[in-house]
């Protein structure tokens, strides 16, 4: 029997590439500007967040949203990394809010609004707010309160 870490993994990895393959289909490229993209690419930088550079981490979150202007979703590789390894709490946070822009669908909502999940993700995404609220993380908590 496959174990629910398994599951989820493989399903986490469909749906990421179901959404790079959508974006791709949609705009015929990956990179909004391909001219970033190689900043992005960069081993050096993939290399200093895999191995739990925090800064590096912060920088490649920056350079998605602000350069790039992607969704915050697309850095949820390096933010489960982050999180499940290294239990950063702002990555952990980072994962729910990663899964929390994905069932909204850019809707306008509340932070703590999850009536789009279906059980098994809400579990999923709570696990890390939990996780993000225990270490610390302020707007963890405060979601927590709010729900």
């Amino acid at each position: 029997m496959i174990s629910i870490t398994k599951q989820f993994k493989f399903a986490l990895l469909i749906c990421c590439s179901t959404f790079i393959f959508q974006q791709t289909q949609a705009h015929g490229k990956l990179y909004p500007h391909p001219i970033d993209a190689p900043q992005i690419e960069s081993q050096a930088l993939k290399d200093s967040v895999l191995s739990g550079d925090v800064k590096a981490y912060n920088r490649l979150k920056i350079l998605y949203t602000k350069q790039l202007r992607a969704s915050e979703r697309e850095i949820i590789f390096y933010s489960l990394f982050m999180a499940n390894k290294y239990h950063y709490a702002p990555a952990y946070f980072d994962v729910y809010t990663c899964l929390w822009q994905a069932f909204n669908g850019g809707k306008y909502a509340e932070l703590w609004d999850m009536t789009h999940f279906d059980p098994k993700s809400k579990k999923m995404a709570l696990y890390y707010l939990k996780q993000s609220a225990a270490l610390g993380n302020k707007q963890a908590i405060y979601i927590l309160n709010k729900q």
